[in-house]
């Protein structure tokens, strides 16, 4: 094998792909698609959030104009990165094994295809499961969890400060899943109740959801259609984010109010290859963020 010849088609490769790279992180991240996405967000970014009160009135000719009062919250991305060494002689086999099967062609999936394919699976992954809800940012630190503040470190933060008030469920078990989940919906304003929301929840939770409401009621409430479960009678979907695994604690939001925030455009996103003896190195940068739009309209509960 020609490394000097693979560093260089690789380059070319991510060079070529960089906004589609990165995009399967970002864009393509399962968890991310139930977030509203802020671009081009170089390092903070306000979130406007405005009070209105009451603006909408009879008719008179006097003018008494309400005021808007701002309530800004502010995105803040982080510059993380990725840094593999590459041996390309050990996965060269492994990759030529995926085509022993008749009908498969190698001109489908190249063999820089096949290599970057892999670290960003496992960088989307590992940003899904560990960063975007336990994530607490550390500078110093070497791990994906170190790479932003997630939504539970900012929630608690919150709750902390006063900003949000938990509402009290107690420990959620495969018991009291369906009356705990239920419960939490109700305890928002009814004027509310009747519009589109998410509930993220642990995988587990979700699975105990699906178990007790078969056990209960013969069948799991969801839209056929696309597949989607809500709570029953209501607008709410429920959705499991591996970024909750091992957590009792469930967001319920609106389907607008969790953001994320990143700036694909940045001359600091990139992917580079360098070739050093027997392996290459590729290194990737990009930026992200998660936050919350507004604390009037986030309610969670009391788990952590």
């Amino acid at each position: 094998m020609d490394l000097q010849k693979l560093n260089d088609t690789l380059g070319a490769y991510c060079r070529n792909n960089t906004n589609a790279l990165l995009g399967g992180i970002l864009v393509e991240n399962a968890s991310l698609q139930h977030f509203t996405p802020m671009l081009g967000v170089k390092d903070q970014a306000p979130i406007v959030d405005l009070d209105t009160g009451n603006i909408l009135k009879p008719y008179t000719k006097t003018w008494a104009p309400a005021q808007i009062t701002p309530n800004p919250r502010i995105m803040q991305v982080r510059t993380c990165k990725v840094e593999v060494e590459l041996e390309p002689l050990k996965y060269h086999h492994t990759y030529l094994g995926l085509f022993i099967k008749p009908g498969t062609d190698p001109a489908n999936l190249p063999f820089e295809q096949y290599l970057m394919g892999k670290i960003t699976a496992a960088a989307k992954e590992q940003m899904e499961v560990k960063g975007m809800f336990k994530g607490v940012y550390n500078p110093a630190g070497s791990t994906p969890a170190d790479t932003m503040d997630g939504l539970n470190t900012i929630i608690e933060g919150e709750i902390l400060a006063g900003g949000i008030a938990p509402i009290v469920t107690g420990a959620i078990t495969s018991a009291n899943v369906v009356e705990k989940l239920e419960g939490l919906f109700a305890m928002l304003p009814e004027e509310y109740q009747a519009s589109p929301f998410k509930l993220f929840v642990s995988p587990k939770i979700k699975h105990w959801y699906n178990q007790t409401y078969r056990a209960a009621f013969g069948g799991v409430t969801h839209n056929t259609e696309f597949n989607k479960q809500y709570l029953d009678g209501t607008q709410c979907e429920i959705v499991p984010m591996p970024g909750l695994s091992g957590s009792g604690r469930v967001h319920l939001v609106p389907a607008w109010n969790a953001f994320f925030g990143t700036d694909l455009a940045s001359d600091l996103d990139v992917v580079r290859t360098q070739l050093d003896k027997w392996v290459i190195n590729v290194m990737m940068s990009f930026k992200i963020g998660v936050q919350i739009g507004s604390l009037g309209y986030y309610w969670t509960n009391d788990q952590n």
